[in-house]
């Protein structure tokens, strides 16, 4: 215990006085290390700011780390953790955010029919665990609803607007835009064979039938 604080006394008192104008290096390892058979060589410290998507092995965060070498050769080095999310977007934080006055998505939420594609290529053995966690992820600018069906767990991919047959457009999820595709289908089919019919209708009475 003793021999502890005296080196701990020691290692401050070398540090002294501190230089406030010059940038802050970590200390190499002690001869008192290197008696104790402590790893000497390049020695560093970092700072680590991680955030992890709850149930998945995706983590956003950043890590900054000082190293020095035995020669006193200093490095910076500065990391960000990002991921591209099955919305094609950058994303470099959990939560949304502002910076420099300009909004920054963070993670939306799983897109159903994204995972539902991710889990196939994973069966496949195309994509790891953690390509397929990614690929099901969509980020807070990408977030849609359908507008028959009511489904939130959608990226503007696999929610898409649809005219019906009277040209007005509505956003729907891949399901309900089959659906009202046949829909559509049906309905200007019937419009094809009666039209005829309402035509000669709205023709003029012949002569003929005059008579």
């Amino acid at each position: 215990m003793f021999t502890k604080i005296r080196n701990f006394l020691r290692d401050l008192f070398d540090s002294s006085p501190f230089q406030a104008d010059q940038p802050y290096s970590p200390a190499p390892p002690h001869e008192q290390d290197i008696e104790n058979n402590l790893p000497t060589g390049n020695y560093s410290e970092k700072n680590l700011e991680i955030e992890i998507v709850s149930g998945t092995n995706i983590a956003f965060g950043k890590t900054d780390e000082i190293a020095i070498d035995e020669n006193n050769n200093v490095q910076h080095i500065n990391k960000k953790q990002a991921h591209i999310l099955g919305t094609g977007r950058l994303i470099t934080r959990l939560e949304p955010s502002v910076k420099d006055g300009i909004p920054l998505p963070g993670v939306g939420g799983i897109c159903g029919n994204c995972q539902n594609e991710a889990l196939v290529m994973l069966q496949m053995g195309l994509i790891s665990i953690q390509e397929a966690e990614r690929r099901s992820l969509f980020d807070t600018d990408s977030g849609a609803q359908c507008q028959a069906c009511g489904r939130k767990d959608l990226c503007i991919r696999h929610c898409r607007p649809f005219a019906d047959i009277n040209g007005q457009a509505i956003n729907l999820c891949p399901e309900c835009a089959q659906a009202a595709k046949r829909e559509k289908l049906f309905k200007t089919s019937v419009a094809i064979l009666i039209s005829p019919i309402v035509d000669r209708k709205q023709l003029p009475p012949s002569q003929e039938d005059s008579k």
